[in-house]
């Protein structure tokens, strides 16, 4: 179900209608602020660096999609098995401290934020991959920080319980 669940939320990441372009295209912004450049985005089962909690080298907001321990797992009774596990999401803004740049990973975090809230209640296809259905998205904590000024980038964090159906048999 790992698999399954870093890939739902990489697809909903980068999809057309409820994505993270789409959805930095409606982010209120401060007057003057163009829409940010829609993030790179990595997920751990293509990308080693989100494997590997590692943000690529090279300018641009970049966010990595991976997974945490699984919080809990029901008793596997016939036809379905439920399981929650932990989602991280992390993205870097690099080469840059600037206070636009810090306006500008806000937006992003607002988007992301917005785009896995629509998972979670908008298209029902967009929540399945592989039989194994998302069933609930309850966010742990999440935040933007700000590296020292010699270092230049700019990061925040999210984390997730994902809450997956599938069926066991």
């Amino acid at each position: 179900m790992i698999n399954e669940a870093v890939r739902l939320i990489d697809g909903a990441l980068r999809d057309g209608t409820i994505g993270i372009e789409a959805k930095l295209a409606g982010v209120a912004r401060e007057a003057g602020d163009a829409v940010p450049d829609t993030p790179t985005i990595y997920n751990e089962m293509e990308h080693i660096e989100a494997a590997t909690d590692a943000y690529p080298d090279g300018d641009g907001h970049v966010i990595l999609v991976s997974s945490g321990i699984a919080e809990r797992a029901s008793p596997r009774t016939r036809p379905v098995q439920d399981e929650a596990l932990e989602i991280m999401l992390r993205g870097c803004l690099r080469n840059t401290t600037t206070a636009a740049a810090m306006r500008e990973v806000s937006y992003v975090y607002l988007a992301t934020t917005q785009t896995l809230a629509a998972l979670v209640t908008g298209d029902p296809s967009l929540r399945l991959r592989n039989d194994v259905g998302l069933v609930n998205l309850d966010k742990i904590s999440g935040g933007i920080t700000q590296a020292s000024l010699n270092d230049r980038t700019i990061t925040w964090q999210m984390r997730y319980t994902a809450t997956l159906r599938a069926p066991t048999g």
